[in-house]
């Protein structure tokens, strides 16, 4: 299975710029249905929210830096802040709503971005 996790904050245009994430491989997007799916899979809606970790790559660096704020490691960030995503698993959009930057973290000189997904619609 292949993952594709983009990005789109706000340029200083207020214009949304896509960034491709890279991730530490395979992210699981598995959804739970019921017995009454079945009936019509294409109306099944929920909501979902899930966390991940990020590896520090020159992609992931650039958009949090951007849409976050990072000063620097120990400077912070602006932590409330939201932006637009959009997951697709295999060529199909599994996933669309925000992403959140929850904290950072550097263990053994590797730094890495915990993140969290957030919808109320899930198809």
């Amino acid at each position: 299975m292949s993952v594709t996790l983009i990005a789109y904050p706000l340029n200083d245009s207020n214009a949304e710029v896509p960034y491709v994430l890279d991730t530490m491989g395979d992210i699981d997007v598995a959804m739970t249905f019921s017995v009454e799916d079945i009936a019509d899979i294409t109306k099944r809606r929920g909501s979902f929210s899930k966390t991940i970790t990020l590896p520090n790559t020159k992609v992931n660096s650039q958009c949090f830096a951007y849409a976050y704020n990072i000063q620097s490691f120990v400077g912070g960030f602006q932590p409330n802040k939201r932006i637009r995503a959009a997951m697709w698993e295999d060529g199909v959009q599994v996933f669309s709503g925000v992403l959140q930057l929850l904290s950072m973290s550097k263990t053994k000189g590797t730094v890495t971005y915990e993140v969290g997904l957030f919808t109320e619609d899930v198809s």
